[in-house]
């Protein structure tokens, strides 16, 4: 993965409200709000995609 380039356009290309504390407000002038996630107690796979994880190199019978 380290030589994995992410490039996210939409974090380059649309603006992006400045204020980063996460609580309901309304949000003008931006097309999203950048927040961190609550951490999980027990988290679990839902869902993968085949093809990402064989862009990350992992094996496919890990994620079943």
């Amino acid at each position: 993965m380290e030589g994995m380039k992410f490039d996210n356009l939409a974090l380059r290309v649309l603006p992006i409200d400045p204020i980063e504390e996460n609580y309901v407000r309304t949000v003008s002038g931006a097309c999203f709000s950048k927040v961190k996630p609550t951490p999980v107690k027990s988290p679990k796979l839902v869902a993968s995609s085949m093809d990402a994880l064989r862009l990350i190199d992992i094996d496919e019978e890990v994620a079943k």
